[in-house]
């Protein structure tokens, strides 16, 4: 079994190996039917005009990163290729329409997915700072207000459409009705990109960006006093809370331990001598005692 390598097409011309055809004659004698041609032209033609495109804007909005599932689906559909070319028992034509209908496409409806929500979460990120600062006062005298408020207008009409093209287009796919999903996630795209574009162009204008940066200072320092209130807020809950336990400890201690200050024994009562001269008071006496009579 060879291995690949760097060859010049001079080496193709080598007699063909008959005993085992798991090398590059045996492609080249598989390349050489009809059927086969057309299913990889097929194949050829779906990716360079429906996935390269989207998948080089994906990659330009991730700083040049490919997607991970994107980029399995490209190695399935490699995959499929050379096993239907390389392997003798192999059915050269249904690897390749493999290749085609399961994973390229896939990698494309996957590439769109990925381009689509990027751009929303990019005109997401700036539309609360841009709705500030286009209505404040200071950027209200700048001649180009007007000018800016419908700019900004378009990025809403925009992110509306790109919204209602992304949801028919997942409909679409979930009915398996690839083409026409196709269309409609280019649309959304397409909107999206607009309303990037727009979004950059707000960016570059000097007016928006001091507007901006004032903003961001203020929200800024909104935070900061937000955290410091908060942090005041939660020493007084635990200062609070430790005090509550202190005094449920103290009371419930002083219940065991004895006192510092014991109270007095109880005072003793002496009795209460007359005055001088009283007579002495009659002692109680038995009352009498009837006689008993005689038999």
């Amino acid at each position: 079994m060879e291995t690949c390598n760097h060859q010049s097409p001079e080496d193709f011309d080598s007699p063909v190996d008959t005993e085992s055809l798991l090398n590059k004659e045996g492609v080249i004698i598989r390349l050489q039917d009809p059927g086969v041609q057309g299913a990889l032209a097929e194949f050829l033609v779906c990716y360079w005009a429906e996935f390269y495109d989207v998948y080089v804007s994906v990659m330009t909005q991730n700083d040049g990163v490919r997607p991970e599932q994107v980029t399995n689906e490209m190695f399935s559909a490699l995959h499929h290729l050379a096993r239907g070319l390389a392997i003798p028992d192999s059915a050269p034509i249904d690897e390749i329409v493999k290749a085609r209908v399961s994973h390229i496409k896939r990698a494309t409806l996957d590439s769109f997915k990925i381009a689509v929500n990027s751009a929303l979460e990019e005109e997401e990120a700036m539309e609360t700072q841009l709705d500030y600062v286009i209505g404040s006062d200071e950027l209200s005298r700048s001649p180009e207000y007007e000018r800016l408020w419908g700019r900004l207008r378009r990025v809403k009409g925009a992110k509306r459409e790109a919204r209602v093209a992304y949801e028919a287009a997942k409909r679409e796919e979930a009915r398996g009705h690839f083409p026409q999903a196709i269309v409609r996630y280019q649309e959304a795209l397409e909107r999206g990109l607009e309303m990037n574009d727009i979004v950059r162009e707000f960016r570059d204008n000097s007016h928006v960006t001091a507007a901006l940066i004032r903003e961001g200072k203020r929200l800024k320092e909104r935070d900061e006093d937000k955290k410091e209130r908060s942090k005041g807020n939660w020493n007084l809950v635990w200062a609070t809370i430790v005090g509550a336990v202190l005094m449920a400890v103290a009371t419930f201690l002083s219940g065991y331990l004895p006192s510092k200050n014991p109270a007095p024994p109880p005072a003793i009562q002496q009795p209460i001598s007359p005055p001088a001269g009283t007579p002495p008071a009659a002692s109680p006496q038995s009352p009498p005692v009837a006689p008993t009579p005689s038999p």
